[in-house]
């Protein structure tokens, strides 16, 4: 791999993209460099999963990542949900092409070996993973990609035995279509987008499907009529809205309007703040007031007698107005 240059990589590269793209139809690229791709799969069991191809700005020099993007529980498939076989891993840049490699990894997924995908653990046969991908190969030389039937335990009872093939005569029967056309048929339909997608319409036009879609549409008319009929009763409702607004509406808010100023003119006398100033102003009067005793008594218009009474009642008032005035300050701070 020494002194070997991008441009190198380039020109390897290109050749056996085209060769991906060409041969397995339903593969597209993910990005713009085109060193990502997919592939939809059906897995044997009824699911769908899809197969993640990712090429390292090297490649084909260094070797291509095969993955799966949904969980699943193959003796190829590691916990990271990368793929490992042999063709795969011993990946020789001069010899080995990528779409073989690919189709071998979805033949394998699509193809469990002698019925047994899930539970592997569980295999009468040997767990060795080298020999379970032995016989993965031969299951891919016998059928093509992604055509495999839905494969059934060898720990299931006969009653259970006997009604999944109870299931699958039923469906070829409702699918006749597909019980008419061989392996090869099959796989080449599969490729063919136009005919996939014509068969599947011929299908669900003879299923229960067509029922149920019209079954809804009729339910959806239904209710679009109603709420036609509906329309002059919500006119009239409408109508009665707009009455109340002109009428009722504009008395009831001139009277609430008129309540709220008394409400806030009321606040505004009883406010903390307005309270302690009267406070403060109410008492400097009466100290003014006892003042002004002072100055009559000096002049000599008042007697003693007289002047001591007025002038501690009044300095008692404005001392007790003073106190009531400091303490209502502290409690608001």
């Amino acid at each position: 791999m020494q002194g070997y240059t991008l441009s190198e990589a380039a020109q390897g590269r290109g050749p056996q993209v085209t060769d991906l793209l060409s041969r397995i139809i339903s593969c597209r690229p993910l990005n713009r460099d085109q060193s990502l791709f997919e592939i939809p799969l059906w897995l044997p069991d009824g699911r769908s999963t899809a197969v993640r191809i990712t090429l390292p700005s090297s490649f084909p020099q260094a070797q291509p990542s095969i993955a799966v993007t949904s969980p699943l529980r193959h003796a190829n498939v590691k916990a990271s949900g990368h793929l490992s076989f042999p063709s795969l891993d011993f990946w020789d840049p001069q010899s080995s092409k990528l779409a073989d490699i690919v189709e071998e990894a979805c033949t394998m997924l699509s193809s469990p070996p002698d019925g047994d995908w899930q539970l592997i653990s569980a295999a009468s046969g040997s767990s060795n993973p080298s020999s379970l991908h032995q016989r993965d190969s031969q299951s891919a030389q016998q059928q093509p990609p992604h055509i495999q039937q839905r494969p059934t335990s060898r720990s299931a009872s006969p009653a259970k035995q006997q009604q999944q093939t109870g299931t699958a005569t039923k469906s070829a029967q409702d699918f006749a279509e597909l019980a008419s056309l061989s392996n090869e048929e099959l796989a080449a339909l599969l490729l063919d987008d136009a005919k996939y997608r014509s068969l599947v319409s011929n299908i669900l036009s003879r299923s229960s499907a067509t029922q149920v879609q019209d079954s809804v549409r009729k339910g959806i008319i239904d209710m679009a009529n109603s709420n036609l009929e509906k329309e002059q009763l919500i006119s009239e409702v409408k109508n009665h809205i707009a009455i109340v607004r002109s009428s009722e509406y504009a008395a009831a808010k001139e009277q609430f309007d008129s309540r709220l100023q008394r409400q806030s003119a009321a606040l505004a006398k009883l406010k903390p703040d307005v309270l302690i100033a009267k406070l403060a102003k109410a008492s400097r009067e009466a100290d003014d007031e006892a003042e002004a005793l002072y100055d009559e008594h000096i002049a000599g218009s008042t007697t003693i007698e007289h002047f001591i009474a007025s002038y501690c009642k009044k300095k008692t008032v404005a001392h007790a107005r003073n106190l009531k005035s400091t303490a209502a300050l502290q409690t608001l701070r």
